[in-house]
Parts: C-alpha cells; structure tokens; sequence
C-alpha cells in the first residue's frame, strides 16, 4: 500500500509511505516506511493502532519501564509514572495509556485465542474500557502528542532530513 502526500493545510511537509503487509493462516507482519520528499527537515513518528476482540476472561501481559498518564480533562500526557510490568485481567487493569521502554512484545490470552504482538518499536498504546468487547493496542514511535512537548525528539519523534527514510516492523501471531 503506497501513499505521497503533498503539503497541505492538515499538514505541510511532503512524504511518502508505504505499507507491506504479508498475511498467513496464523500470523500478521507488517513493515512501514515513510520518507520525507520536503525540501526541508520534518517531525516524523511512525506507529499502528489495532483492535482486538476481548471476549471475558482476557489477560494481558508486557514489560516496560514507564507509563505516560494521562490528564483527565483534556487527556493530554501529564507525565510518567515507573511501571516495570503489566499483567492481568484486563478488566482489572487500568488501561488507556502509552508505556516507554516497552519489551516488544505483548501477550493477550483468552478462552478462545491467544496473541502476541511484536516490534521494533518501544513503546506500546493500550486502551480499553471495563466491558467493552474490543482491546485496542498498538506499537509507537513516539510519546502521545509528542508534537507539541517541550522536546519531542526526546519522545520519540524523529527530525528526518530530505529523502531521509525511518522505518519500523510489527507481527502478530495468532495461536487457538
């Protein structure tokens, strides 16, 4: 899957992405690559939000090292808490949060399937809601709304040069 942008009011820089996806009766793989093809340096991050069914019963388990909270209010980053491991019912754990220094690696079990969703990236967006029927869940580049911190390469975005390219990979294995 390929698509150029060019500048516009939603955003200003020109760029390129392209998405290969490789599906196989028990696994996801997909790799990402955006290049700049601005005249001048841009912000770049890279990262997927998937959805997942969580049927009663669902666990998830991952490592890291940090967890972003969030305001409550307006729901922007209002720092970091030390966190080194996630592992639970999702239904008990408190979920709808960015973790730095995340493992690689999630594992989410249920009575019907279990996941395991790896990356090259480090960090890790988790969120659901008690009762809900869906986890959401996808590796990240970057801090949430990094763009607007006081420094955001230092969370994670990328200042990419002309012709400059990042890339990052995910897979998910599914196991019944």
């Amino acid at each position: 899957i390929r698509y150029r942008h060019w500048p516009d009011d939603a955003w200003p820089f020109a760029f390129d992405v392209h998405q290969i996806i490789e599906v196989k009766p028990t696994s996801l793989a997909i790799q990402l690559v955006l290049t700049n093809r601005h005249d001048a340096p841009q912000p770049a991050g890279l990262g997927w939000q998937m959805a997942f069914a969580r049927p009663e019963g669902t666990r998830a388990t991952f490592s890291c090292r940090e967890r972003w909270d969030l305001e409550p209010t307006t729901r922007m980053p209002s720092g970091k808490v030390a966190v080194s491991k996630v592992s639970g019912a999702i239904d008990s754990l408190e979920l709808d949060h960015t973790y730095e220094g995340w493992g690689g690696a999630l594992r989410v079990n249920s009575p019907s399937h279990a996941l395991r969703l790896h990356s090259s990236l480090d960090r890790l967006a988790i969120s659901t809601k008690t009762g809900a029927t869906v986890l959401r869940a996808g590796p990240v580049s970057h801090a949430p709304d990094a763009f607007h911190m006081a420094s955001p390469t230092a969370n994670g975005l990328e200042v990419l040069p002309p012709e400059a390219s990042i890339e990052a990979w995910t897979r998910l294995d599914v196991r019944r």
